[in-house]
């Protein structure tokens, strides 16, 4: 995983006064002139020099209308072969479109086809739909809200249509997921976890289940999703084809199962959160770290 990038360097000048870093902003220059030279044209003057001074500005993020405009050809000899197939055209304009495809092969006129889409059945572009996945999942902005915000851009996203770009993101993109994870669990030294309840919704009523975030190192955060919150339910979850575990739950993983936290309570133990540390290699060696060295990696 890519380093993160630096605290940005701002120094400090005389009054408190702090100097930002400005020279990996893009620029936008806006010229200024006396009146007197404008009057004139320039006329009767000459430049020797300017002034220079920056302000950080925010130009506001936005949608836009991408418009592709594929421009139609012909060659100079079909002019006349051209003209008759745009009046036939236009004769026929009931006429559902691409039901003539041995016609458009031979037609004289040229047009590029359309560029390739990674979702051609979706309206959106997929920079649109990358901005809704980034500030869904990383700057936790729920569809309601980029709703609200849509509006104000001029534009009014429902948030149904929004649901429906991150489906059809869901079908490109959790195979990328699922490779993640799988390296995770075959290659990492450390494979963290922990767990938290989510309500989901159902018919009449919302049904209880359970989202586990596991951290791989520094290269992977993969969440995955259960109906049970058990210790057999992550030893499922990390399980390669290679390892062979027992039903006994490891010392470094503790749930938060009412029944078990009860029993843990009763025994003396004083770990009842729901978190774990597991040691790696995980086929070779699984659930061989003990408590301290868990507890002391987190």
């Amino acid at each position: 995983m890519a380093a993160l990038p630096s605290e940005p360097a701002a120094v400090r000048l005389s009054g408190c006064r702090r100097r930002l870093d400005l020279t990996n902003l893009p620029v936008e220059i806006v010229p200024i002139e006396p009146d007197e030279v404008k009057a004139t044209g320039g006329e009767g003057f000459i430049r020797i020099g300017e002034e220079i001074s920056d302000r950080l500005a925010f130009r506001s993020a936005s949608y836009m209308r991408l418009r592709i405009v594929r421009g139609k050809w012909v060659r100079v000899e079909d002019v006349e072969a051209a003209a008759q197939e745009i009046a036939l055209a236009a004769i026929d304009e009931g006429v559902e479109e691409g039901a003539d495809t041995a016609a458009e092969e031979t037609s004289p006129v040229l047009v590029a086809p359309l560029p390739g889409s990674v979702w051609p059945n979706v309206m959106a572009d997929p920079s649109a739909i990358t901005q809704v996945i980034l500030s869904k999942y990383d700057d936790v902005l729920p569809l309601n809200r980029q709703e609200r915000i849509s509006l104000r851009q001029g534009l009014g996203l429902p948030r149904s249509t929004l649901c429906g770009w991150l489906k059809a993101a869901y079908g490109m993109c959790f195979r990328i997921v699922d490779a993640m994870f799988d390296e995770a669990r075959e290659k990492a030294f450390c494979l963290a976890t922990d767990a938290t309840g989510a309500p989901v919704r159902a018919y009449r009523a919302c049904d209880n289940w359970h989202v586990f975030v596991f951290i791989a190192d520094r290269d992977h955060v993969v969440f995955r999703y259960t109906r049970e919150h058990t210790s057999d339910t992550v030893v499922k979850l990390v399980a390669t084809s290679e390892d062979t575990f027992s039903r006994t739950p490891p010392r470094s993983m503790t749930c938060s199962t009412a029944a078990e936290r009860s029993s843990r309570s009763r025994a003396g133990s004083t770990r009842g959160a729901t978190s774990g540390v597991l040691s790696s290699p995980i086929a070779s060696a699984p659930w061989r770290r003990s408590r301290s060295s868990a507890s002391s990696s987190r």
